[in-house]
Parts: C-alpha cells; sequence; structure tokens
C-alpha cells in the first residue's frame, strides 16, 4: 500500500505568502503519514485519505472543519484556520513545522473522534 493516508496543503485567504511553508507542510504530511500507518489509523473508516487544508488568514481561530467524504477518492477534507501573522513568527522563529504538526494533530483527533478512530499523539 503505497498510498498517503494524509494529504497536507495551505490555503491563503489574504494576500501575503510564509517563506519555508510549502516544505513544512510537506515534511509534517510525510512524517504524519508514517505515524498514521502505523497505527493503522484509518482502518474501519470510511475513507482512506485524510485531505488536510491549513487555511490562514487574519485570525487564528484554530476552528476545525470536517468537510465530506469524495467517494470517488475516498478522501475526506478538513481544514483548520490560522493567521497569516502566526504563521510568519513561527517561521522566523524556526518553530513552522512544530506549529503545523499540533495544528495537524488538532485535525487529526478531530476526525479520530468523529469517526471512532484511534486518537494520534506524535
Amino acid at each position: 500500500m503505497n498510498e498517503s493516508m494524509l494529504l497536507i496543503g495551505g490555503s491563503g485567504q489574504v494576500k501575503g505568502s510564509v517563506k519555508g511553508l510549502g516544505i513544512a507542510l510537506k515534511n509534517i504530511s510525510v512524517e504524519l503519514d508514517g505515524v498514521l500507518k502505523d497505527k493503522n489509523w484509518s482502518d474501519g473508516a470510511p475513507f482512506n485519505t485524510l485531505s488536510l487544508i491549513v487555511r490562514y488568514g487574519e485570525v487564528d481561530t484554530k476552528e476545525i472543519s470536517v468537510g465530506r467524504i469524495s467517494k470517488k477518492y475516498s478522501e475526506l477534507e478538513a481544514s483548520i484556520q490560522t493567521s497569516l501573522e502566526l504563521l510568519r513568527l513561527s517561521a522566523k522563529d524556526g518553530s513552522l513545522e512544530e506549529l503545523v504538526r499540533r495544528y495537524s494533530l488538532l485535525v487529526i483527533n478531530e476526525v479520530s473522534k468523529k469517526y471512532g478512530l484511534q486518537e494520534i499523539y506524535a
């Protein structure tokens, strides 16, 4: 099974960018995908892949949204809201990957609760 269980991307809701965000999203996606596979996280779930979007705008609300499952791709869409400023500050002080990891785990565990899956503490 070579298919990813977790795909993480970013989406800006305001104008601006964060240096290193793409690399951080990719690194944490690969890291947590390995953790989820090791724990057989999605066994019994009605989807194979969690597509997680880190949305960044004006405010860091940490609001989590769990969307619908794409039957065609067996993919669940979910997102979390943060601020462009927080991402930039984290990039500046070297903690961007840790922030992405923390927020990703918040979403993964919200999905776990909704679908009766094992919570992940990576």
